[in-house]
């Protein structure tokens, strides 16, 4: 937003969406931590311009309707509710700067059941939560990332299935839990990078009982400079000389596609 621009806050839901409404040209400001920025419920068309968000609670809380958003920033916190939650969307959500999500018990950024929608990240994405994934979707149409770190402790950090991807992140990096990153059913790309030279620069991905990372059905994964430690404490349920085909492992690729991996 422009200078000058107003800051709203309210403890709750700083905006609650009835139907086909435009917000623009404001901050969206503190909540509280168990409070929403903008909310909304069957909310018919909704546009955002002009606004950015800085919140002690969710950023975003959005269900049923069609977006036509573009926001300059947000930061949020996922201790209460998910740091943005979109589901059953259509139309396009864009954020032109830095995404920033950090908190505990709720996924950072989820988004299900958006199949016709459009989630650019353009600023990329910064996200570290405990007991929860940094990223999680489940038919989330098109999603794009470019940047960021994305750190998810005891959970699967990404979580992505049945999606269109044009991801690159910098790091991502989980400790415990199951997986460290899981694509199934995925088109585009999905990349991580590191710094190009430093070992573990592409995050660390560590105390796995299954696969550090699970990939099914995902086409054009690269995997740079990522640390694998102690991944694959457990079988998995059909593991043998003659069946493998439940082993767990650090990287475990199925039916996918143009896979690179890079100094792992």
């Amino acid at each position: 937003p422009a200078d000058g621009a107003p800051t709203l806050t309210n403890a709750g839901v700083v905006i609650s969406m009835a139907q086909n409404n435009r917000v623009q040209g404001l901050v969206v400001g503190n909540a509280g931590v168990s409070g929403k920025g903008i909310a909304g419920t069957n909310f018919g068309s909704l546009t955002l311009k002009d606004l950015s968000i800085n919140t002690d609670g969710a950023g975003l809380d959005l269900n049923t309707g069609s977006l036509d958003a573009t926001i300059s920033s947000i930061g949020a916190a996922a201790d209460n509710n998910y740091g943005l939650n979109l589901q059953n969307l259509s139309g396009s959500l864009t954020v032109s700067g830095t995404t920033t999500i950090n908190g505990s018990n709720f996924a950072a950024l989820h988004i299900t059941n958006s199949a016709s929608a459009a989630f650019n990240f353009s600023g990329g994405v910064n996200a570290s939560v405990s007991n929860a994934q940094a990223l999680l979707v489940a038919n989330g149409g098109s999603i794009s990332i470019d940047g960021g770190s994305l750190s998810g402790n005891n959970e699967t950090a990404v979580d992505i299935s049945n999606s269109d991807l044009n991801v690159s992140l910098t790091s991502v990096s989980s400790n415990g839990g199951s997986n460290g990153i899981r694509l199934v059913n995925t088109t585009g790309s999905f990349s991580i990078n590191g710094d190009g030279t430093t070992a573990g620069s592409g995050g660390t991905i560590q105390n796995k009982s299954a696969d550090g990372v699970w990939l099914s059905s995902a086409a054009g994964v690269t995997l740079k400079f990522i640390k694998l430690t102690n991944t694959a404490s457990s079988d998995g349920s059909t593991c043998s000389g003659t069946d493998n085909s439940g082993c767990h492992a650090a990287v475990n690729a199925q039916s996918s596609t143009n896979l690179v991996l890079d100094h792992i």
